[in-house]
């Protein structure tokens, strides 16, 4: 959407730097802001002035050269002089944040306008010109240094008086976050890769650190392709090479009752009923508490059937 400000005027008062006129003008320009007055200005028109513009000629050829603030403040409903420090004089005094919402309350009245005045480069505006404003703005800085250049100064304006009347629209990611299951298999995962490399000691026990590493992962909101590429990583590992030296790979049928069933000869007999765990690669079962056999393939989502087939890692040294 293409915003733009016309009842708003910026003043700029007994300005002696044309290049400052050409870079407020661009400032401008770039935040929608299109009318200029200039007040007894030292040099106008000037081709410095052009070249700071930078494209803004358009602004620069349509700004309105005044003799006195008086007259350029004819016709406007809210008069705002920017100041770089305290007065005295309590005038009513208030930040560049509220200034601008006391513009967007006044241009809320259809054909009201507004003038918001800077002064000149080396002593800003006076107390007799800071009379004819209803409001003193400030732009908050460093205290112990404050030397904000009154291009620079409408260009912090022009910004804030911008977004504090637009809405700015953000192209909306439409990447999936990770859903609560993949949260927790990639954490279960995680801890098991963890454990298996005997990451976790007296220093850094396993339920403070997975802690903070769910503490961590929350604060990204992983997306689901980021979990699965983590997921990716840790299988790459292969915490259980060490482990499963000893042991081999074989198929075989599990049945109602709790036996794995490789062939007619060797049969292995489980203490307890398979019991699913989250595993290295998603769901995973354990034979009971023996170690004969040890972890069979990782299968998804599992639902008992009888009988149904596996793959299962066997302790060749104890057969």
């Amino acid at each position: 959407m293409n915003y733009t400000f016309d009842n708003v005027r910026v003043v700029m008062v007994n300005t002696t730097e044309p290049g400052n006129i050409g870079a407020a003008a661009r400032a401008m320009k770039n935040m929608n802001l299109s009318t200029l007055y200039l007040v007894n200005p030292k040099t106008h028109p000037s081709a410095v002035a052009t070249a700071r513009a930078s494209g803004a000629d358009d602004i620069l050829t349509n700004a309105v050269v005044c003799e006195t603030l008086e007259e350029a403040l004819q016709g406007v409903h809210l008069v705002i002089g920017a100041s770089a420090r305290q007065r005295n004089v309590k005038w009513r005094q208030m930040d560049v944040v509220g200034a601008c919402a006391e513009i967007q309350k006044a241009s809320a009245v259809e054909s009201q306008e507004v003038a918001v005045v800077f002064g000149t480069e080396n002593s800003g505006l006076s107390n007799e010109e800071l009379d004819l404003c209803q409001i003193l703005m400030t732009i908050p800085g460093n205290p112990n240094y404050f030397s904000l250049n009154v291009a620079s100064a409408i260009q912090v304006f022009a910004y804030q008086n911008y977004i504090s009347n637009t809405t700015t629209q953000f192209e909306k990611s439409t990447n999936e976050l990770a859903s609560y299951d993949e949260l927790e298999g990639f954490y279960a995962h995680l801890a098991q890769m963890l454990e298996h490399i005997d990451y976790f000691e007296e220093k850094r026990p396993k339920e403070l650190l997975m802690r903070r590493l769910r503490r961590f992962f929350g604060r990204a909101e992983p997306e689901k392709e980021e979990i699965a590429i983590f997921r990716g990583i840790l299988r790459n590992i292969k915490p259980f090479k060490k482990q499963l030296a000893s042991f081999t790979i074989v198929q075989g049928t599990f049945d109602r009752s709790s036996n794995f069933i490789i062939d007619d000869d060797y049969n292995i007999l489980c203490n307890v009923a398979p019991k699913i765990e989250k595993g290295i690669d998603g769901n995973a079962f354990r034979l009971g508490t023996g170690t004969d056999a040890i972890l069979l393939e990782a299968v998804p989502n599992f639902e008992w059937t009888d009988p149904f087939s596996a793959t299962v890692w066997i302790n060749t040294e104890k057969r």
